[in-house]
This record gives structure tokens, sequence and C-alpha cells, in this order.
């Protein structure tokens, strides 16, 4: 991928402070910098800008949901194969669902054995009667728990009144997966608001299991399950983002195209609390499992031309390149420079065609042709055009009409309407009244007895 913003830095400049972690210190120190200096903010812009760079490799774009989820579920039974004893972080929400599915099949079909696996689920709504339909709980078992031989799972507890009991409990949770062994592989969604759990944005990245409130987008995403937002609670219990981030495997998984600006925000832009899911690119070992719709707004994916490997032979991918280069720097096609291209980031454009002249020429030749459409329309033949509206021809297809007509068809125009209500009387003797003045006056001192300027206009209309 390449990393757009990114200047290059003199060699020696950067000096891993004693506080920073050791992740960041290992993205540095990968790129042969000999430390000199401190310069913090520098240090912490650079390392962010190596993460999000190494983070995209771990991104899983497939076409199909069924895809998507018969990977997650491979590498999930893969790891409970290879370990029967795996402590499993587990989340709800529609997009899991086939992943719960899959999992079921190959324990049925496969043999896949959960007899030793621990689960423990990320989040439950406060309060939340563990019978209710809304409830994790419920959801848990209907989708994957009672389907296959897990008997040592685990979901918040969504009755605890109190605020001494819910801070046992999430101190308890706590210490329970600790005594597990620690989470071997933890299983994300993704909320609107950033959310991972329900750690909403402003969640510290330290945090831990606790109590929350409920961001006002989340409540309204959940509405539909609870018939109507007011019946959405307000609170929830969640794993904190550093629970999280303790598992020693993440998979995130989002889908669709609501998803998609918010998976660009938390994966190529800064890493933050106000983006809580932005928190994995600091993981050792977290990825990304998308659909196309879901990675749409990802740059490597809306804009192409910026991929490491783009091959510029593509007329369609060299032209849609030059156009954004032109209206990223507000600047002609014409006048485009190979350096143009290397700061925008597809420098590699100009050294692989024989000429970026021509490759402009070309590009501005097919923009023109797309303009001038004359040859693209029909000619000899009849053209009938059908207009809701009397003016809707001329509004939406006047100029491409005439060039028909010049064409030598025969164009006929079908109206819907006569157009006589679209506009009401009263708006147009306001208009009368505003610009002839003088005919209004003359209808209104020639009106018939007992007949108003409106009983003129009714009369001549009948």
């Amino acid at each position: 991928m390449v990393l757009r913003g990114l200047r290059p830095l003199p060699i020696g400049l950067l000096k891993i402070g004693s506080g920073h972690k050791p992740r960041k210190k290992a993205a540095l120190s990968n790129t042969g910098l000999q430390p000199i200096c401190v310069l913090p903010k520098m240090e912490t812009a650079f390392a962010q800008t190596l993460n999000r760079s190494d983070f995209m490799n771990n991104i899983h774009v497939l076409p199909e949901y069924s895809a998507l989820c018969q990977s997650v579920a491979t590498r999930i039974a893969d790891l409970i194969r290879s370990k029967p004893e795996a402590v499993l972080g587990l989340a709800t929400g529609s997009t899991p669902i086939g992943v719960y599915a899959e999992l079921v099949r190959l324990h049925r079909e496969d043999g896949l054995d959960f007899s030793g696996v621990s689960t423990f689920n990320l989040d439950e709504y406060l309060p939340m009667n563990p019978d209710a339909a809304q409830s994790y709980v419920h959801f848990m078992r209907e989708h994957l728990f009672d389907r296959i031989n897990c008997v040592n799972w685990n979901v918040p507890d969504g009755t605890l009144k109190g605020d001494d009991e819910i801070h046992q409990f999430c101190a308890d949770y706590e210490q329970k997966i600790a005594d597990a062994g620690g989470l071997d592989l933890q299983l994300l969604g993704i909320g609107r608001t950033g959310h991972i759990g329900f750690n909403e944005p402003g969640s510290p990245q330290d945090s831990r299991t606790r109590l929350v409130i409920l961001d006002s987008l989340t409540r309204a995403d959940a509405a539909d399950d609870f018939y109507g937002v007011e019946n959405v609670p307000v609170r929830a219990i969640t794993m904190g983002v550093g629970t999280i981030l303790d598992a020693r495997e993440i998979i995130l998984m989002a889908t669709g195209p609501r998803k998609a600006e918010i998976v660009h925000e938390a994966l190529e832009g800064k890493i933050t609390s106000k983006i809580p899911a932005s928190f994995l690119r600091e993981h050792v070992n977290a990825q990304v499992y998308l659909d196309e719709a879901a990675a749409s707004h990802l740059s490597e994916y809306s804009r192409p031309w910026l991929r490491a490997n783009a091959d510029f032979s593509d007329f369609d991918l060299r032209r849609r390149a030059l156009i954004a280069v032109s209206h990223e720097l507000d600047k002609p096609l014409s006048k485009l420079t190979a350096h143009d291209l290397q700061q925008a980031g597809v420098g590699a454009l100009a050294h692989q065609v024989s000429s970026l002249e021509a490759a402009l020429q070309e590009v501005e030749r097919d923009l023109q042709k797309r303009v001038s459409d004359n040859e693209n329309l029909p000619k000899n033949t009849s053209i009938l055009c059908l207009s809701p509206h009397p003016d809707d021809d001329v509004i939406c297809c006047g100029a491409t009409l005439t060039k028909m007509a010049q064409n030598g068809n025969r164009v006929y125009v079908a109206y819907g309407v006569s157009g006589s209500n679209a506009v009401r009387d009263k708006d147009v003797l306001a208009l009368l009244r505003a610009q002839h003045p003088r005919l209004i006056s003359y209808i209104e001192d020639n009106a018939p007895p007992g007949q108003t300027t409106q009983d003129v206009f009714n009369t001549i209309r009948t």
C-alpha cells in the first residue's frame, strides 16, 4: 500500500523513548533508523503511519458473506483442533451469525469438539433478563451454545443491580478470563460509532470490563430488535478495550455498505479513543475480514490506483488515476507532471507509460469523446420522448433532442399531463399583481357585478 502524507525523514533523527509501548518500538526498529535525539511527536506519527501500512496486510476482503464466514470459522476450528482447551471471546449481532452456523456444521459433520473450550462473550445489555428475546444469552444459545457440546460458556449478567454488585461482577469476569489462561482468540464486530464490544467513543485503551452508557446511534441501530429506540437499554456491561487487546489473536468482521465509512476511519484514520476499533491496529495479531461493500471506502478499494502493485497498463485505471490527481491538485490534466503524480502517490504511473504527455492526451481525448455524444446518437429514425410534464423534456434533455433532430431523426414528445394544474391560481394572480398591475386593475374594473378576479379566471378556465 502507498503511504500518503509520509515525508522522508533524515536517517538518524529518531529515538524510542523509554515510555513507549513495545509494539511501537518494534515497528520503528525495523526501519534501520539510528537513534540520536528524542522527537516524541514525530516518532508517534511515524509509528502510526507504519502501523497503518503494516496493518493493511492483515485485511482480507472476500466477495461473499458465506466465504467470509467460512474463512473465519475455519481459523477458529483450526485453533480448537490445535488447542482443545482454547479460550474464545465471542461477539453477537448479525455479522457473526454465519460463523456460528459454520461452526455448528463443523461440529455435526466433522466432529469439531467444543467440550474443552471456554468462551466469554463481550457484552450484555443492563437490565436484561437472560430469557428475553433481545438478550445475548438467548442469542448465543439459539445460534451456537445449544447446538454444540460447549458447556463452559460465559455471558455478562444483565440482571445485576446496584453499583457494588456490578463492580464486583466486572472484576470477577476479568479474573475468570485470567484464570482460564487469557483469551486465545477474540471475535469482534464493529458498530457504526467505531465501538468494539460496547466500548463507545472515548473508551480508554487500557479499560477493563465495566458498566457503560450506550451511544444514541448504537441504541438507534438496535431499535428494531426492541420495537422502538425507547425500549433499548441505556446501559450495558462490556469487556474493556484493554481486555480485548490482551487476546493473543483478534478477528474483526464487518459487512455491508453501512459499515464502510467507520471501517475506513478505524483502519486508515488516526488511532484514537474516538474510534475504539482503531486501537486494533496496534495489536500484534489482529486480522480483519470484510466483504467488498464494507471495504469500499478503503483507499486500496475506492482508489485502486494507490495500490503498490497497481497495473497502469490498464487504460481505465490510468484514466481514473490521472483524473483523480487533477482533481486533488486542482490542476488541469495537460499541466500534470511526474512530480505531481509522485506527490499524489501514483508516481509508478509515470514509469509504466512510455510517455506521460501521450498518456495525458489520451485521457483528454477520451473525455472529449464522452462529452461530444453526436457519434453515439441515432440517425434517420423516429424518436419518441416520454415527458411526464410539459417542461420535463426541455429541462432534462432539450439539447439532446435538438441534436437528434439535427441528425435527421423525426422527434416526437408525448406528455403525461397538460400541466394546467402545475401552478396554483393564487400564485399566478400574485405574479400578475406584481408584474402586471394594470391588467389586474382592468379585470377588476370590468368584471361583471358581484364577481371577483378569481371568478373571472375560473370563467376563463372553463
